[in-house]
């Protein structure tokens, strides 16, 4: 059961990573164009 739950919270923190750097990609590009 823990195995299963730190494979769970695995998957969540590299979603988590992958919006973060989704993120921070799209507002530096928006930086770019605004100024």
């Amino acid at each position: 059961m823990s195995r299963k739950f730190s494979k769970t919270v695995q998957k969540i923190f590299g979603i988590v990573a992958l919006i973060t750097i989704l993120a921070m990609t799209f507002s530096s590009i928006l930086y770019g164009l605004l100024s």
